[in-house]
């Protein structure tokens, strides 16, 4: 009603903060409605650890979503708590902390789930020259309770 009679949109508002150097995650159409912005920030130097910085909008479930992380193998996810829950109506930011055992690029991987809809966004890390990891081969890999097919990126 409010947008009808010509007030701005509040959502319109929160899109001109920030956020707008952040990289937008793609999302597939059925995904569970939580937006994630992110940015990958380079390290001093080599060796050290690599903050991401994570921001999470459009939670409409009021008993909020449910975000966890899931580093690759050679990417190590330095906070000690790998999920959290995101308030519904808010912009939730959250800086992660992770370290590398090799160069190239490794991902951290973001399910979201609100509304009983999980989703996952793959956030690309590069550390070093940045060359690609061997292609899959398309085979099945299991890690823990979670199985998934591994695929390669195109640049």
């Amino acid at each position: 009603m409010a947008v009808a009679q010509g007030t701005a949109d509040p959502s319109s508002e929160r899109k001109t903060t920030p956020a707008m150097s952040m990289n937008v995650a793609t999302t597939k159409s059925n995904h569970p409605g939580v937006v994630l912005r992110y940015l990958v920030e380079a390290p001093p130097d080599s060796g050290a650890s690599i903050v991401v910085q994570l921001e999470f909008d459009g939670v409409t479930d009021l008993s909020g979503a449910v975000v966890r992380l899931k580093a690759d193998e050679g990417l190590l996810i330095g906070d000690a708590s790998t999920t959290r829950t995101l308030p519904a109506g808010e912009i939730t930011s959250w800086s992660v902390s992770v370290s590398h055992t090799g160069a190239g690029i490794r991902y951290l991987h973001v399910f979201t789930t609100q509304h009983g809809i999980t989703s996952i966004a793959s956030v690309p890390v590069t550390v070093g020259s940045g060359s690609l990891l061997p292609p899959s081969d398309g085979q099945l890999k299991i890690s823990g309770d979670e199985k998934f097919i591994a695929l390669p990126v195109r640049p």
